[in-house]
């Protein structure tokens, strides 16, 4: 009977397997990772929305029912809110910009924030992600 040799360390086979399996966990792991950091970002971006809408809200309360003009900035920082949040997707970088009716052309989706400050608009006093396209779930954000 032949004794067997007993071998130090891992053979060819088996470092090749072992890097295998790493590659594939790293294949399923990072998509799966991506779509995490894409969906953290839109729930910021929608929280921060929420912010935004209150600060305006608490304005709209204590001004007799009127709404901050194009110096919507100056009215609601830092009494009703500390400062203008970040509004980020996955698309645009983050953006504390608030574009009003007068400083944004066609409605161009540059990042940051869109209010309406057009008293005869119908929808005057309104604040909306400047994001293009749809969230995750299929929702405009022109329509949020």
């Amino acid at each position: 009977m032949k004794l067997l040799k007993n071998k130090k360390g891992f053979g060819l086979v088996e470092i090749s397997i072992a890097i295998v399996l790493i590659v594939l966990l790293i294949g399923v792991s990072i998509p799966k990772f991506m779509s995490l950091l894409n969906q953290s970002k839109e729930a910021q971006t929608k929280y921060n929305l929420i912010r935004l809408r209150s600060a305006i809200a608490a304005y709209y309360g204590e001004h007799k029912s009127t709404y901050p003009g194009a110096d919507i900035v100056e009215a609601i920082v830092p009494k009703y809110i500390e400062e203008v949040p970040i509004a980020v997707s996955g698309k645009i970088g983050p953006a504390r910009e608030i574009y009003t009716t007068a400083t944004i052309h066609s409605r161009e989706h540059k990042g940051g924030w869109y209010y309406v400050d057009d008293m005869h608009a119908p929808d005057f006093g309104t604040i909306r992600a400047n994001l293009p396209g749809k969230t995750l779930k299929g929702e405009e954000w022109d329509k949020i």
